[in-house]
């Protein structure tokens, strides 16, 4: 069997699926590279704080690892070089799933609003996160990096992370202010909108609400 790989995932050559699918393994990275990026630009302390989640997350997944030592499949290990790594559960999934779980529960809180606008554009997003989960977790078995019970156990054990992720930031949300009033916070532009159902939309009211005060202020100028 000939293997070729995409940098670090192996596949086996000619199939066309497993090719795909090493570039679908990479979609946790392509997570954290973007939930660094929003807390970046947007400067918001509670997507620093899932971010936070995302390395406790791989923090748990390696713990388990080492301490259950459960192999990976034997009968793809040896050719992928993976045989010296424990497989329970699947760092990947469990993170994917941490991600969606959490989009998820942020979801049910836009219900508060009664915009069906943003309903429907959250409910797409969550069923996306989901689709890219569970590819990811098809990805490893497919390519022989882990069984499917641990990727059953990593979806999980995601999930229910995420879940304990956003209650977490509920009782946070009085930190989450004081971080972003404080000195340091007010330095670094960080704002705390965990409270707010629907940020882009509360966003669009300000902006739209200044634009219009503005061209107001300019003629009550003009006239004086």
């Amino acid at each position: 069997m000939a293997i070729h790989h995409t940098h670090a995932v192996y596949y086996e050559s000619g199939d066309w699926i497993g090719h795909c699918l090493a570039y679908v393994s990479y979609l946790p990275y392509v997570a954290i590279i973007f939930m660094a990026s929003s807390a970046y630009a947007r400067r918001e302390v509670h997507l620093v704080f899932i971010l936070f989640g995302c390395f406790v997350s791989e923090g748990i997944a390696r713990a388990l690892k080492h301490t259950i030592q459960q192999p990976r499949p034997l009968e793809t290990c040896e050719s992928l070089g993976v045989c010296a790594s424990p497989g329970f559960p699947s760092s990947h999934t469990q993170l994917m799933f941490l991600l969606t779980a959490i989009r998820a529960s942020m979801l049910l809180r836009l219900f508060e609003q009664k915009r069906a606008h943003s309903i429907c554009v959250g409910a797409l997003e969550s069923i996306a996160i989901l689709l890219s989960a569970a590819a990811v977790a098809w990805s490893r078995v497919y390519l022989g990096y882990h069984t499917l019970e641990q990727v059953q156990a990593a979806a999980a054990i995601g999930a229910g992370l995420g879940i304990a992720w956003v209650w977490l930031m509920a009782r946070l949300d009085g930190a989450f202010s004081y971080v972003s009033t404080s000195t340091l916070g007010q330095w670094m532009n960080l704002k705390n909108s965990w409270g707010v159902a629907d940020v882009l939309h509360a966003e669009c009211i300000m902006y739209h609400s200044t634009a219009i005060a503005m061209p107001t202020a300019s003629k009550s100028k003009a006239a004086e």
